[in-house]
């Protein structure tokens, strides 16, 4: 099926003839070179014009990014304008070419087109499914050497931006259904199923997300206990000896003042100290302080 088909870096005024053309109203041309910030679907009498707003992943900043995709189709035609390169629309379009996706109407291949975009969103859910497997791996097997605060944040703010892009889809589709035929139907369904199991599943992917937020924070206030109080631990044992060394090391006659060793009066003191360590040892020990 041949159809007229836009691929652009910028709405131009090109665009807005082939609109005008096809005798579509001013204020939806207006939207269409308008950002419409959430997805929508108006279906006049001559012609439906569906707005969406779609979730892309970009590598560099770990965070998705909204790109919009525009359809306007009537009874003889269909205009797919894609302002940013969208890369689940070009490979629907070599799907398409290749013969791979089959459809009898431009309504058709306009459902088609809406389904295939819901359906490779699932892919990307099921990443984020991966990511909170690994983020729970990592924090119950205590890697402690990753980043995972950081891991959860990004996580958490992708969810929240993924589940307020397509959120609106499901309104979107339900105008759709108002006009459509039976087997348009069927399709739509399919497509509304899929956003509400991708959104139950972000609804427990939240729910894991703040628990493991929790359950990092209780690790790594754990971790910093069990440091203090080593360190406590270390302080008096060796706090102990150095207040013996410092008696015994004032300028004060203990009636042992000679110029010779005195091996009885060296090791007494020795034993002061490695018995007063000893024995704090086995206090902080008897007290399960350590």
């Amino acid at each position: 099926m041949a159809f007229q088909h836009y691929f652009t870096a910028k709405l131009d005024e090109r665009v807005k003839d082939l609109l005008t053309n096809k005798n579509i109203n001013p204020l939806d041309i207006e939207d269409i070179f308008t950002d419409t910030n959430l997805s929508k679907a108006e279906v006049k009498e001559k012609y439906t014009y569906i707005a969406l707003q779609l979730p892309e992943y970009n590598r560099d900043t770990s965070f998705f990014q909204k790109k919009q995709i525009q359809i306007v189709y009537g009874s003889d035609y269909i205009i797919i304008i894609d302002e940013n390169n969208y890369k689940n629309l070009q490979i629907f379009e070599t799907q398409r070419k290749d013969g791979n996706l089959f459809f009898g109407t431009y309504s058709e291949l306009a459902l088609e087109l809406v389904d295939f975009l819901i359906t490779r969103l699932i892919r990307v859910v099921n990443k984020m499914r991966d990511e909170v497997t690994d983020i729970e791996k990592a924090i119950f097997n205590f890697e402690s050497s990753r980043d995972l605060i950081l891991d959860i944040q990004i996580l958490k703010k992708n969810i929240i931006n993924f589940a307020s892009l397509i959120i609106p889809l499901t309104e979107t589709l339900d105008e759709l259904k108002k006009t459509a035929t039976p087997e348009e139907f069927l399709k739509l369904e399919d497509s509304a199923d899929k956003i509400s199991k991708m959104l139950n599943n972000l609804h427990n992917f939240k729910e894991q997300t703040s628990l493991l937020t929790e359950t990092n924070e209780v690790l790594i206030a754990r971790s910093t206990n069990e440091i203090v109080k080593v360190m406590t631990f270390v302080n008096i044992l060796f706090l102990i000896p150095t207040i013996i060394v410092g008696f015994f090391g004032m300028n004060i006659g203990f009636g042992w003042d000679t110029d010779k060793f005195v091996p009885p009066v060296f090791f007494g003191i020795v034993s002061i100290i490695v018995g007063s360590m000893l024995i704090a040892y086995f206090v902080f020990k008897k007290k399960k302080w350590l």
